[in-house]
């Protein structure tokens, strides 16, 4: 009696209804094998255009590499009128020489350099004629006369002021700043021209951050040698510890 309940049982049609049974089995296996297999490339070309796009995205910003590691910093060119047209490309000073090994230290003790730092101008100045007065060793006043007429056309930007501060020598009032490294110290500061190892244009501040010309990081990693002029183009060139990709945009740099 229960047998008849839950057993289902076949008539003369029984192997008409398997085959049936059998064609629709095959089909649903075969549209799922189908299903699975396009779910499958969809996923694998998924990732691999990730991949490329990533990849290609990383490559882009790895512009400065030392000793074959890439990094990724701002290149800027700031073209003026005090230097050639390579002299005018700056990089980000801490991630720069951070990424070349140096401690960098900002707002440094400005006491190490009094001898440097000028007494008679402050920062920036672009009156048209400046007139300091200072006390000599004998108590006598001396007037100075500075003139700036020069500048004015040249200062468009707060960049600019930077660049046409007070040049080629330190300043008493920007922040002096310290690169150090297995037991040497380089310095420079924002607004003067005065480094401590050969000249190049003055660091300058762009949103907050200072940029210092890529002219002064080859001295500091290269020496004197590693600046050299290139008669036919009226222009500097970077030969040695490091060396600039100027049509790429790529900074290379060999450390020993």
């Amino acid at each position: 009696m229960l047998e008849n309940l839950y057993t289902t049982k076949m008539g003369t049609q029984k192997k008409q209804l398997q085959k049936r049974f059998s064609k629709i089995h095959s089909k649903n296996s075969m549209l799922s094998k189908i299903a699975a297999s396009m779910v499958s490339v969809l996923v694998v070309l998924t990732l691999l255009c990730a991949s490329i796009t990533m990849a290609a995205a990383f490559n882009e910003e790895k512009n400065l590499f030392i000793n074959g590691k890439g990094y990724a910093i701002d290149i800027v060119l700031i073209e003026n009128k005090l230097a050639t047209h390579t002299d005018n490309y700056y990089v980000p000073l801490r991630k720069t020489f951070e990424a070349l090994g140096y401690e960098v230290l900002y707002d440094a003790d400005k006491t190490k350099y009094r001898n440097l730092i000028d007494r008679g101008i402050s920062f920036p100045v672009f009156d048209s004629i400046v007139y300091k007065a200072f006390l000599d060793e004998n108590g006598e006043t001396h007037t100075i006369e500075y003139n700036y007429e020069w500048k004015k056309e040249y200062v468009t930007s707060g960049v600019d002021y930077c660049i046409y501060g007070a040049t080629l020598r330190l300043n008493r009032q920007m922040p002096i700043i310290e690169m150090r490294k297995n037991g040497r110290t380089e310095f420079c500061q924002i607004g003067s021209h005065k480094y401590s190892n050969g000249y190049a244009l003055a660091p300058v501040l762009i949103d907050g951050t200072a940029y210092i010309p890529l002219r002064a990081v080859a001295y500091i990693v290269g020496g004197q040698e590693n600046v050299k002029w290139n008669s036919e183009k009226k222009d500097t060139y970077f030969e040695g510890a490091l060396q600039f990709n100027e049509a790429e945009k790529v900074i290379s740099v060999s450390l020993t």
